[in-house]
């Protein structure tokens, strides 16, 4: 009897032990089982080139281990770690998937992705002349063909890029700005040099007699843009910061005889009165990056904008605040 009794126990014992080694082997011990992702999300999951989304992950370890994150996309970057990042889209439409792996102190590891849609940036085309995004050459994207020539060392990949010399420029159609009254020009612009002495040229349209019938520049010594029309040079507001080497959105406008100023999106000051002679840029006539002391030449070290340039944009009209916000808002093929 009692070795019944003994042999009885054993195989309890053992059945026990049997059922606690197969629960191990299929993973339902807490502390060796992988993490659970309960949720994986973006906001927004729609978004424009150069613009945001933050992505958080949602996950818990059955054991209460510590958990890692990893994280990886198939375009755009990354910034951030742990649970939460932002996801920063790139310059190309399309959808894109982040993904996040999730690893605990015992080495298990679960993963999830999201998808996040990059769409085309919201920018108005009424008006549009010809818009320069500089993919590998100076060419149009808009519907007019207007395309642009490269001069000298200037490139175009994936933005402009103009030489600290007195020979690299873009020369535009004239028939981009020709015959104008009301007009705007946006960019994204960031200087390559920041002394005192320079006076870079944006833009500047020559009609043959008066090389310098239209001109938007910046003079580093004083802080300020400055715009010329038909002879005439006219100043905006001082104490404009340009030369930190960074991109910042410009768009300058006139509409009737007012000229206004746009950095990043703001106006600076309330615009300046202007002349409202009609554009006459003669053939050859409309270049940038440099000041010509000749039609379409004698270009002067000191006066090229001796940096870069991206998105480049010309309307035969003057663009609402909320209309140059939204080129602001586009982004660009540069980076800070």
């Amino acid at each position: 009897m009692k070795n019944l009794i003994k042999l009885t126990f054993i195989m309890i014992l053992a059945t026990v032990l049997f059922a606690a080694c197969s629960n191990e082997d299929n993973g339902t011990n807490p502390n060796t089982s992988a993490p659970k992702i309960n949720s994986l999300t973006a906001s927004p999951d729609s978004v424009q080139r150069g613009e945001t989304s933050a992505i958080n992950c949602d996950a818990v370890d059955p054991g209460g281990n510590a958990l890692t994150y990893f994280w990886a996309a198939t375009g755009g970057s990354i910034n951030g770690s742990g649970s939460s990042i932002t996801w920063t889209a790139p310059d190309t439409e399309g959808m894109f998937s982040i993904s996040c792996n999730v690893e605990n102190s015992q080495g298990s590891r679960t993963s999830a992705k999201v998808d996040v849609r990059v769409v085309k940036p919201n920018v108005p085309e009424q008006g549009l002349m010809a818009w320069y995004p500089f993919n590998n050459n100076a060419n149009d994207a808009g519907n007019n063909n207007y395309n642009g020539s490269l001069m000298s060392g200037a490139t175009a990949n994936g933005f402009l890029t103009i030489g600290p010399n007195a020979t690299d420029a873009l020369s535009l159609p004239n028939q981009v700005l020709n015959g104008l009254n009301d007009f705007a020009i946006s960019g994204w612009l960031r200087m390559g040099r920041t002394g005192d002495a320079f006076e870079p040229f944006w833009v500047s349209c020559s009609n043959g007699s008066n090389h310098n019938f239209l001109y938007i520049l910046y003079s580093n010594s004083r802080n300020r843009w400055e715009i010329a029309i038909d002879g005439a040079a006219y100043n905006f507001p001082t104490n404009i910061q340009m030369k930190d080497l960074k991109w910042h959105h410009v768009t300058v406008i006139r509409s009737g005889a007012l000229a206004r100023l746009y950095i990043d999106g703001s106006e600076i000051g309330t615009g300046i009165s202007v002349k409202t002679s009609t554009l006459n840029v003669a053939n050859n006539g409309l270049i940038i990056g440099q000041d010509q002391d000749a039609l379409g030449g004698a270009f002067q070290a000191f006066q090229a904008w001796a940096g870069d340039l991206d998105n480049l944009r010309f309307y035969n009209r003057a663009l609402s605040a909320a209309e140059i916000q939204q080129l602001a808002n586009e982004g660009h093929s540069g980076s800070n």
